[in-house]
């Protein structure tokens, strides 16, 4: 009896100890599956990039799949976004802040035209000023065009589209730098701010 008893204990243990292996052989395997699927989806990640509204899915790996597309797209909008943006005497965006209420042909700064070399140019422009008891704004597009042979004064033909009114106004000099002037405003603690940009047009 006692020799079928050991039997018998000996075949319960194998059968615990087959049962256990197969619960952490399932279990060690589902496990090796996640680890290589996130491995995989480490080399497959992308990263989206917005360049003027267009989203490319731009490749964050060397591996597969083929990332050709995204790539040739993103190189396209690229050349796309910087064929619009910069010429040798394009202003990027300025911003000057007004150093009192009532000005007199006031430089904006960096905001000027080589007679040289620019025929014309065209500005945008936003005015922002208040006081105590008052507060204006104002934004709009100046046309400017440069002629050598005007009379002195008034080489530089200019025109301004506006909408409200920061009770300002804009001229350029002969030599192609922008100014403005502004009233007073009634009330104390004056601020004001300019932002402007622009695009400048070749003689040649």
């Amino acid at each position: 009896m006692s020799s079928i008893f050991l039997f018998l204990n000996n075949i319960n243990k194998l059968i615990m100890y087959s049962l256990l292996v197969y619960y952490y052989h399932n279990h060690l395997t589902t496990y090796y599956s996640k680890c290589l699927n996130f491995s995989k989806d480490l080399f497959l990640m992308s990263i989206s990039i917005n360049i003027q509204g267009t989203i490319i899915e731009f490749p964050s790996s060397g591996e597969s799949p083929n990332w050709a597309p995204p790539v040739i797209d993103f190189a396209q909008a690229v050349e796309g976004a910087l064929s619009q943006v910069v010429g040798p005497f394009d202003i990027a965006p300025q911003i000057y802040t007004m150093t009192s209420n009532a000005n007199t042909n006031v430089s904006l700064p960096n905001l000027a035209f080589p007679t040289s070399s620019v025929r014309g140019a065209f500005i945008k422009y936003t005015v922002f000023r208040q006081t105590s008891t008052d507060t204006v704004s104002e934004a709009g597009n100046v046309m400017v065009v440069y002629n050598p042979n005007g009379p002195v004064s008034n080489k530089w033909q200019i025109t301004r589209d506006y909408v409200a009114n920061a009770q300002v106004t804009i001229t350029i000099t002969d030599t192609g730098e922008v100014e403005f002037s502004s009233t007073l405003l009634p009330g104390i603690n004056h601020s004001g701010t300019w932002t402007y940009t622009a695009q400048a047009l070749l003689q040649s």
